[in-house]
């Protein structure tokens, strides 16, 4: 159920910046209202969400799983140097 919360949270930035950028760009890019704003953002992240996983670009991808959660995985080593203080 939090990630229900977290995606409509994400919505309404969306929505917001969309808004905002319309009121900056007013005689080029305009949108009528926060509603519209809330739907655009919708198209856009879905929209976004299929091109990504069609194209397996970013790094975001849905895993739903169910009980224990995998052990952490130990850091990378990259053979940069190690700053312990």
């Amino acid at each position: 159920m939090q990630w229900c919360f977290i995606a409509l949270c994400v919505l309404v930035i969306n929505a917001i910046l969309l808004y905002w950028v319309g009121r900056l760009l007013q005689p080029n890019f305009m949108v009528d209202s926060f509603g519209a704003a809330f739907w655009g953002s919708l198209v856009i992240s879905l929209v976004s969400l299929v091109l990504n996983s069609l194209t397996k670009s970013g790094d975001s991808r849905f895993q739903f799983r169910r009980g224990k959660p995998p052990p952490p995985r130990p850091p990378k080593d990259d053979g940069g140097p190690i700053i312990d203080v």
